[in-house]
Protein backbone atom coordinates (compact mmCIF):
# COMPACT_ATOMS: atom_id res chain seq x y z
CA UNK A 1 0.00 0.00 0.00
CA UNK A 2 1.83 3.01 -1.21
CA UNK A 3 1.10 6.42 1.47
CA UNK A 4 0.92 9.83 0.99
CA UNK A 5 3.66 11.57 2.60
CA UNK A 6 2.85 13.42 6.02
CA UNK A 7 3.82 17.27 5.38
CA UNK A 8 4.35 18.67 8.70
CA UNK A 9 3.08 22.22 9.16
CA UNK A 10 5.28 24.89 10.74
CA UNK A 11 3.75 25.53 14.55
CA UNK A 12 1.03 22.92 13.81
CA UNK A 13 1.02 20.38 16.59
CA UNK A 14 0.28 16.92 14.35
CA UNK A 15 -1.27 13.73 16.18
CA UNK A 16 0.33 10.36 15.12
CA UNK A 17 0.48 6.59 15.87
CA UNK A 18 3.11 4.81 14.86
CA UNK A 19 1.70 1.45 12.46
CA UNK A 20 4.67 -0.44 12.50
CA UNK A 21 7.36 -1.68 15.26
CA UNK A 22 10.90 0.07 13.10
CA UNK A 23 10.81 2.45 10.70
CA UNK A 24 11.96 1.51 7.45
CA UNK A 25 15.62 2.61 6.90
CA UNK A 26 17.45 3.91 3.99
CA UNK A 27 19.99 6.23 2.31
CA UNK A 28 19.19 8.88 -0.19
CA UNK A 29 21.28 11.47 -2.23
CA UNK A 30 20.22 13.42 0.64
CA UNK A 31 21.92 10.75 2.85
CA UNK A 32 19.70 8.49 5.58
CA UNK A 33 16.53 8.74 6.24
CA UNK A 34 13.82 7.22 8.25
CA UNK A 35 10.59 6.14 6.70
CA UNK A 36 7.50 5.86 9.28
CA UNK A 37 3.96 4.63 8.74
CA UNK A 38 1.77 6.28 10.80
CA UNK A 39 -1.99 7.04 10.83
CA UNK A 40 -3.55 10.92 11.99
CA UNK A 41 -6.40 8.98 14.11
CA UNK A 42 -9.26 9.61 11.19
CA UNK A 43 -7.92 6.22 9.62
CA UNK A 44 -5.79 7.93 7.10
CA UNK A 45 -2.38 6.77 6.46
CA UNK A 46 0.54 8.56 5.77
CA UNK A 47 4.52 7.81 5.09
CA UNK A 48 6.53 10.32 7.76
CA UNK A 49 10.56 10.87 6.79
CA UNK A 50 11.55 11.58 10.09
CA UNK A 51 13.96 14.14 11.34
CA UNK A 52 16.83 12.91 13.38
CA UNK A 53 15.66 14.61 16.71
CA UNK A 54 12.21 12.85 16.09
CA UNK A 55 13.49 9.36 15.08
CA UNK A 56 15.47 9.66 18.39
CA UNK A 57 12.46 10.08 20.00
CA UNK A 58 10.24 7.14 18.28
CA UNK A 59 13.01 4.95 17.53
CA UNK A 60 12.54 3.06 20.86
CA UNK A 61 8.12 2.84 20.19
CA UNK A 62 6.15 -0.15 19.71
CA UNK A 63 3.50 -0.51 17.23
CA UNK A 64 0.46 1.96 18.03
CA UNK A 65 2.16 4.24 20.27
CA UNK A 66 0.79 7.83 19.53
CA UNK A 67 2.64 10.81 19.67
CA UNK A 68 2.49 14.80 18.96
CA UNK A 69 4.76 16.33 16.44
CA UNK A 70 5.28 19.79 15.95
CA UNK A 71 7.65 21.47 13.02
CA UNK A 72 8.89 24.89 15.23
CA UNK A 73 10.51 27.29 12.81
CA UNK A 74 12.63 30.59 14.27
CA UNK A 75 14.53 33.43 12.40
CA UNK A 76 18.24 33.38 13.21
CA UNK A 77 19.76 36.48 11.21
CA UNK A 78 18.68 35.88 8.16
CA UNK A 79 18.17 32.65 7.84
CA UNK A 80 14.81 30.50 9.27
CA UNK A 81 15.99 27.43 10.97
CA UNK A 82 13.49 24.56 11.56
CA UNK A 83 13.59 22.15 15.01
CA UNK A 84 10.90 20.28 15.81
CA UNK A 85 9.14 18.88 19.17
CA UNK A 86 8.34 15.09 19.80
CA UNK A 87 5.98 14.28 22.54
CA UNK A 88 4.79 11.02 23.27
CA UNK A 89 1.54 10.86 24.11
CA UNK A 90 0.70 6.96 24.53
CA UNK A 91 3.29 4.85 24.37
CA UNK A 92 1.76 1.46 23.37
CA UNK A 93 2.42 -1.91 25.11
CA UNK A 94 3.82 -5.24 23.04
CA UNK A 95 1.69 -7.30 25.76
CA UNK A 96 -1.46 -7.38 26.01
CA UNK A 97 -3.47 -4.46 27.50
CA UNK A 98 -3.99 -5.20 31.26
CA UNK A 99 -6.30 -3.23 34.32
CA UNK A 100 -3.78 -1.68 36.41
CA UNK A 101 -4.13 -3.13 40.19
CA UNK A 102 -4.27 0.10 42.11
CA UNK A 103 -3.29 -1.61 45.25
CA UNK A 104 0.30 -1.51 43.06
CA UNK A 105 2.36 1.50 43.71
CA UNK A 106 3.44 3.01 40.18
CA UNK A 107 7.54 3.02 40.02
CA UNK A 108 9.66 5.26 38.62
CA UNK A 109 12.07 4.24 36.23
CA UNK A 110 14.44 7.18 36.60
CA UNK A 111 14.44 7.12 40.40
CA UNK A 112 15.31 3.31 40.51
CA UNK A 113 18.13 3.73 38.03
CA UNK A 114 19.38 6.18 40.54
CA UNK A 115 19.06 3.91 43.47
CA UNK A 116 20.82 1.15 41.85
CA UNK A 117 23.54 3.26 40.44
CA UNK A 118 24.58 4.77 43.64
CA UNK A 119 24.18 1.18 45.90
CA UNK A 120 26.39 -0.12 42.62
CA UNK A 121 28.72 3.03 43.58
CA UNK A 122 28.93 2.46 47.17
CA UNK A 123 30.24 -1.24 46.18
CA UNK A 124 33.09 -0.01 44.00
CA UNK A 125 34.37 2.48 46.63
CA UNK A 126 34.43 -0.03 49.14
CA UNK A 127 36.35 -2.50 47.09
CA UNK A 128 38.98 -0.15 46.27
CA UNK A 129 39.09 1.33 49.96
CA UNK A 130 37.36 4.56 50.11
CA UNK A 131 39.32 5.97 46.99
CA UNK A 132 36.27 6.45 44.33
CA UNK A 133 34.06 9.22 44.12
CA UNK A 134 31.01 7.88 45.00
CA UNK A 135 28.83 10.61 43.21
CA UNK A 136 30.42 10.72 40.29
CA UNK A 137 30.31 7.15 39.99
CA UNK A 138 26.82 6.92 40.39
CA UNK A 139 25.62 9.74 37.88
CA UNK A 140 28.02 8.08 35.32
CA UNK A 141 26.23 4.73 36.02
CA UNK A 142 22.75 6.55 35.97
CA UNK A 143 23.80 8.11 32.57
CA UNK A 144 24.73 4.91 31.26
CA UNK A 145 21.64 3.38 32.21
CA UNK A 146 19.30 5.46 31.50
CA UNK A 147 20.69 5.78 27.62
CA UNK A 148 20.53 1.97 27.10
CA UNK A 149 17.08 1.46 28.73
CA UNK A 150 15.72 3.89 26.29
CA UNK A 151 14.78 6.51 28.84
CA UNK A 152 17.03 9.47 27.80
CA UNK A 153 15.20 11.91 25.48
Amino acid sequence: MERPKLELEINKPTHIKLLFDEPIVGESQYGKYFLYAVSNGNGNEYSLFAHDSVHDVLKACPKGTEAIITKLAAQRGKKLVTTFSTEIVEKASKEELTVPNPKQPQTNPYLENMLQSFEDAIKVQEKFNGMANVNQLAVTMFIQRTKSNGLAT
